[in-house]
């Protein structure tokens, strides 16, 4: 009798091991979060300037960081640019456009996982007369820390403009990175869907 009740015992113990074991070592899911980032520039600001700037721009290296991709090119969600619909930066981008003192540079949405600790590759662009390259660090702690490192050239001016910010911040909070040619509009948040 003994002997039979801890069998029994054992066998719903193994059952119930089988039954949760799919619950007790799944994975858990990797958290993500947007990033949502605008470049503009005020108007007439940086056109006919002949100042150099202070470190020379250099191409960003494709080894080592993570290129964003096109919808297209994408199997998964990270490292994708979204469509400008799935940015929380819209608004601003509608209200900077309506503004003749703004010229929109070029705006990029995507997602991440948050143990992610390299540098994004931003896919070069060629917006009227301005061709933008480089790259974008994002890393989560208990802030979000942001750093760029954005190469701008002008076909009407030889000298190109190198912006380099550094910054933290919380999430769900736009921030403007301020520089004497452009602006950066920023805002790191949790996916919307």
């Amino acid at each position: 009798m003994f002997y039979s009740l801890l069998a029994m015992r054992i066998i719903l113990l193994l059952i119930s091991v089988w039954i949760l074991s799919p619950v007790l070592y799944a994975e858990s899911p990797s958290e993500h979060y947007q990033i949502d980032l605008i470049l503009f520039q005020q108007a007439g600001i940086g056109d006919d300037t002949n100042e150099s700037p202070l470190v020379p721009p250099i191409p960003p290296s494709k080894t080592g960081n993570i290129p964003l991709r096109s919808q297209t090119e994408c199997s998964s969600r990270d490292y994708c640019l979204l469509p400008f619909k799935a940015s929380a930066l819209q608004q601003s981008w509608y209200a900077l456009s309506r503004n003749n003192d703004y010229r929109l540079l070029s705006r990029y949405s995507w997602m991440q996982p948050d143990n992610n600790q390299r540098a994004v590759l931003l896919p070069e662009r060629v917006e009227d007369d301005v061709k933008i390259e480089g790259t974008v660090q994002v890393r989560k702690g208990n802030y979000y820390y942001f750093n760029s490192e954005i190469s701008l050239y002008s076909f009407n001016n030889s000298v190109p403009v190198v912006l380099k910010q550094h910054v933290r911040l919380k999430e769900d909070q736009t921030v403007y990175l301020d520089h004497p040619h452009v602006g950066i509009l920023l805002r790191i948040h949790k996916p919307t869907a």
